[in-house]
């Protein structure tokens, strides 16, 4: 009863936070930050939570990129999305991790061999609560609100969000800032 009731009670925060945002009420703290370290701290991270499934992580981060951000959030949005790699990546899979700097935008860029997403479902993995198949997630934890604020974090950001599926083959999202 307590992990239903912290898990509702993250399902909430996360509402009530995607509400503010849409709002207005939460403000970006930008200025120019080191993205390399955010993207190269979480890479670590998920080496460590792929490890436990057998899943690859291979990284491609140049160093000392620098871009006008809000640090949290940014951090926030790749893990988010870099959580859901793994989720949804079988055991012995790969995922690839990349940042540059092209034609002076910063490009963020996860991409796995996990299941994909069906390409009439694409549009609406952004929506609140929006789940692929529940049928192939249903061991998966979560509740359909992470590329929700995703998405709301890029937008504030004045960034791009871009995604590329395939089933049964994997998914590939970049963030252009």
């Amino acid at each position: 009863a307590l992990e239903e009731v912290a898990r509702l009670t993250n399902v909430v925060q996360t509402l009530l936070e995607l509400t503010r945002a849409e709002s207005g009420q939460i403000q970006m703290n930008l200025g120019k930050h080191n993205i390399s370290k955010i993207v190269r701290d979480i890479a670590e991270d998920a080496e460590i939570l792929a490890e436990s499934k057998g899943i690859t992580v291979k990284c491609k981060i140049e160093d000392n990129i620098h871009c006008s951000i809000d640090p949290p959030r940014i951090h926030q949005a790749v893990l988010n999305i870099v959580d859901n790699a793994i989720k949804y990546t079988p055991e012995g899979g790969r995922i690839s991790i990349g940042l540059e700097n092209t034609n002076g935008s910063t490009h963020i860029t996860i991409s796995d061999t996990g299941i994909g997403i069906p390409d009439d479902h694409l549009p609406h993995i952004f929506d609140r609560f929006y789940r692929v198949d529940k049928s192939r997630s249903s061991h998966i934890q979560g509740v359909g609100l992470g590329l929700s604020i995703v998405k709301w974090i890029v937008d504030a950001h004045n960034g791009e969000l871009i995604v590329k599926s395939l089933p049964n083959y994997g998914t590939t999202f970049t963030i252009k800032l």
